[in-house]
């Protein structure tokens, strides 16, 4: 991740996202990495196959999943830039999710193909569908 310049007259967000710091108490203490259990719901836990979020998706946990700021990942393909997504993802539907809210939200997501958008559409009604 590269840093992100602000207003900095602008006190929204800390000075530095990029430190705002998980807890790694929760994390695998040997590797950091954070484990899927750190999400608040079984519906979210239970949308992927894995223990833990890989190295990428555990630096910007914090960051996508715990606060509203801004965020880039410039990662290889493959290397998992799409659970970022998702993550900030379900911090924004958060409160539909929890039961705490009926508002109609709505996130665009934009990718190289139409294929692929298509592709991530359809997994994801089919995976958080009511």
């Amino acid at each position: 991740m590269f840093p992100i310049r602000r207003d900095p007259r602008d006190t929204t967000y800390p000075e530095h996202p990029r430190q705002i710091e998980y807890d790694r108490a929760a994390g695998n203490a040997d590797t950091g990495l954070i484990p899927v259990a750190a999400l608040q719901t079984s519906l979210e836990r239970a949308n992927y196959g894995f223990t833990y979020f890989n190295s990428i998706q555990s630096d910007v946990f914090s960051t996508a999943y715990r606060t509203d700021a801004s965020f880039i990942v410039a990662a290889p393909t493959g290397s998992g830039k799409t659970v970022c997504l998702e993550l900030a993802m379900l911090r924004f539907f958060s409160p539909l999710i929890t039961g705490r809210s009926n508002d109609l939200r709505k996130c665009v997501y934009l990718c190289p193909t139409k294929a692929l958008c298509s592709e991530k559409a359809e997994s994801w009604k089919n995976r958080y569908a009511e």
